[in-house]
């Protein structure tokens, strides 16, 4: 099954970054020069059409509040930062 193209999927949180270096050895998410560290991620129930582009862009206040509308109904997923950063 392939991914919806051109929309907004879901959201997540960037609790901190770090260089890889820092992060247990063979965590998939510690490639390039920085590993972002999410702490929680958002699944939306319906992909939400946006075009996007390249690096940031703005958000059409359209397309937020189709967002807005579906997060009430979705479920926030917290994950274990402890198991990805090595100890000091």
């Amino acid at each position: 099954e392939s991914l919806p193209h051109r929309a907004i999927l879901g959201l997540f949180c960037v609790h901190a970054h770090t260089r890889p270096q820092k992060c247990r050895h063979g965590y998939i998410w510690a490639r390039g020069p920085v590993c972002n560290l999410i702490s929680e991620t958002l699944e939306l129930p319906q992909p939400v059409p946006c075009r996007g582009g390249p690096g940031l862009w703005r958000i059409s206040p359209r397309v937020l509040q189709l967002i807005h509308e579906q997060v009430e109904e979705s479920r926030v997923k917290q994950f274990d930062l402890s198991q990805i950063l090595l100890a000091k």
